[in-house]
């Protein structure tokens, strides 16, 4: 609404951009630009650029006009013409300047909802470009799929095999990871520990492939120019990939990206205001939301805190011949006799976002039932956040069993059949495998753990077959029931064998090993650390130091991947009774599959053991 001076002119505010306005004067149906500014009108004055508008409303504002107004405004008693006319003028700038106000903002609003609008038609644009480019993808993968004879998971993972250089695992287990993000599970992010020379980079630029590119993100900008690119989006299913991380090597920039992003992917939701340079008080609020993945690589794995850790799959790769590494690059970069292999490769690994778009879209009402869900409360259960680590195990369990086309079975509600998957042990153990093969430990106290498994035996508890209570039986053993208690523990080890140890005892005798040095400033903090993650049970005291052995738990003490559940009878009875109360008409394929999983022992291989005994899909160098 414009500001009226006089009968005859009014003034009016019409913004141009979102800081810039025109001063419009009406005269009759005469319309002209009488100034243009991105300064508060207030602030107009006779010595500087607003002069010109005071000038003009001086000049029109006539002497009638001012003494018709006095009459008509009992404030005016008192004044003269002259100084009512400078107060009318002013007044005429305030209800300008609220005009101004009004005008501009929203002229922001609408901004902001056309840029919303554009937003969300290029996202309908993008999706459906990917609507049309992936079901083909996954044509091809299916098909390559029923040629080799592999259940999806099977072939992703013997794709692995032909990138991994060695790195089949932790390939996987970045994928798990991105593709739990991309399917709009609560934001995993992956975080790669290792070495220059460890191929950490090699495993996160590896599973990223198998991505619809169209999520993924590539290197750190400034976290200016990130609320520019994706205010307003939402950015649940989206990967960013910011490099290496830590040392001297890292920019700021990186570093803020770090910490915007795990901000988003923990609350879902980030803002900041951004104030208006022409104007103080007005200030643009700018947002993002969503649950996106942060990916990184690092060799400084003490920049991870607990809380990232807790929400993040760390991966620590074993070494790397660098002779394989060589090879890889060499044949990949010069592919001679190898190019219609390598090109099958590349076809393969891009087939597989064809199946990522396929699960991302597929609809379906397929619940799944771990049996042995007890037994994996007790296997993670003392870990941190268990209850955020336990919904991620699950997610990748009901993955695997999915894309290994695991068991299901048909259960009757409201008169209706409706399918059921049933994890298997065999699932189980393969989840595990890529939920954490390491339980959750960085590198070092990768080396610490293995180092204590080289040198100590698991006490012989005897005819026991239990382990529930294995720590309480070993105590009884030595001849303390207390925790407190100092404990005679060195007569209890001999020339061959060694079982119990504190401390002090290993930096005395294993003060010079490597995986003791790298654990040395920290050592006992890293040891009540595996004590906490039950690598370590504490029978006693020694001049009130901890005295520790390996946990009975262990599958045969040997080393850290190799952990399993105790997959206890009891334990399957309890999920077997769960499972019958809550679905009904099972009862018979329930059975049959509890008898197979019975054949289902510690000495069972692992399912990628076995599949990575399996002559190799591709005819490549590094393979053979």
């Amino acid at each position: 609404m414009a500001v009226k001076v006089t009968e005859h002119l009014s003034l009016d505010i019409v913004p141009i951009s979102s800081k810039k306005y025109n001063i419009i004067a009406h005269r009759g149906k005469r319309k002209d630009i009488l100034f243009s500014s991105d300064k508060q009108v207030t602030s107009f004055s006779k010595s500087n650029s607003g002069r010109k508008v005071i000038t003009y409303l001086e000049k029109k504002i006539r002497h009638d006009d001012i003494l018709e107004l006095m009459r008509q405004d009992e404030s005016s008693l008192g004044m003269s013409s002259d100084e009512y006319k400078v107060e009318y003028i002013e007044r005429i700038l305030s209800e300008l300047e609220i005009l101004r106000s009004d005008v501009t903002g929203n002229y922001r609003q609408t901004k902001t909802q056309a840029n919303d609008e554009a937003i969300e038609i290029e996202e309908i644009r993008t999706l459906i470009k990917m609507g049309r480019k992936y079901p083909p993808l996954y044509q091809q993968f299916s098909k390559r799929c029923i040629e080799l004879g592999f259940t999806p998971l099977e072939f992703v993972t013997k794709i692995c095999d032909g990138l991994g250089v060695g790195l089949t695992i932790e390939v996987l287990r970045a994928f798990f990871g991105f593709l739990q993000t991309y399917l709009g599970y609560k934001g995993t992010n992956v975080i790669a520990v290792g070495s220059q020379a460890s191929g950490k980079s090699h495993i996160i630029e590896t599973a990223l492939k198998f991505i619809p590119q169209e999520r993924v993100h590539y290197g750190a900008k400034s976290v200016a120019y990130f609320f520019r690119k994706y205010n307003h989006q939402d950015l649940t299913g989206h990967i960013f990939y910011i490099g290496d991380l830590g040392g001297s090597n890292s920019d700021q920039n990186t570093i803020d990206m770090r910490d915007l992003l795990k901000q988003l992917s923990t609350d879902g939701y980030i803002e900041r205001g951004v104030v208006d340079n022409s104007n103080e008080n007005v200030t643009e609020e700018q947002w993002v939301k969503g649950y996106p993945c942060l990916a990184y690589t690092t060799a400084h794995e003490d920049i991870i805190n607990e809380q990232e850790k807790s929400r993040s799959i760390i991966i620590t790769p074993p070494f790397v011949d660098p002779m394989d590494l060589v090879t890889f690059k060499s044949i990949m970069n010069n592919q001679g006799s190898y190019a219609s292999e390598i090109r099958q490769v590349e076809m393969d690994t891009e087939s597989v976002q064809g199946l990522v778009h396929f699960l991302a879209n597929e609809k379906t009402d397929v619940d799944m039932f771990d049996l042995y869900m007890y037994d994996i409360v007790e296997y993670i259960g003392t870990i941190d956040d268990f209850n955020r680590k336990v919904d991620e195990f699950n997610s990748i369990l009901k993955l695997s069993c999915t894309l290994n086309k695991g068991k299901c079975v048909y259960h009757e509600e409201y008169d209706k059949k409706h399918p059921l998957l049933l994890a298997s042990k065999q699932d189980v153990r393969t989840a595990l495998t890529i939920f954490d093969n390491n339980n959750n430990l960085l590198p070092n106290e990768v080396k610490l753990i293995n180092g204590i498994f080289k040198e100590f035996d698991v006490y012989n508890v005897g005819n026991s077959k239990s382990t529930a209570n294995y720590e309480e039986t070993v105590k009884f053993n030595v001849g303390t029931l207390e925790g407190s208690k100092d404990v005679d523990w060195l007569s209890e080890n001999t020339d061959e064998h060694q079982y119990f140890f504190t401390t002090r005892y290993l930096k005395s005798e294993y003060g010079s090993r490597r995986w003791y040095s790298t654990n040395r400033n920290d050592i006992e903090q890293k040891i009540r650390k595996l004590y906490d993650n039950n690598y370590l049970i504490c029978i006693g005291e020694d001049n009130k130091a901890p005295v520790y052995a390996i946990n009975g738990h262990l599958y045969d003490g040997s080393k850290v991947n190799r952990i399993e559940p105790n997959f206890s009878r009891d334990n399957l009875e309890k999920g077997k009774d769960l499972l019958l109360k809550n679905y009904r008409g099972i009862e018979d394929e329930l059975q049959e599959f509890i008898d197979e999983n019975r054949k289902i022992t510690k000495k069972s291989e692992l399912f990628f053991e076995t599949l990575m005994k399996s002559k190799p899909i591709y005819n490549l160098g590094w393979l053979q």
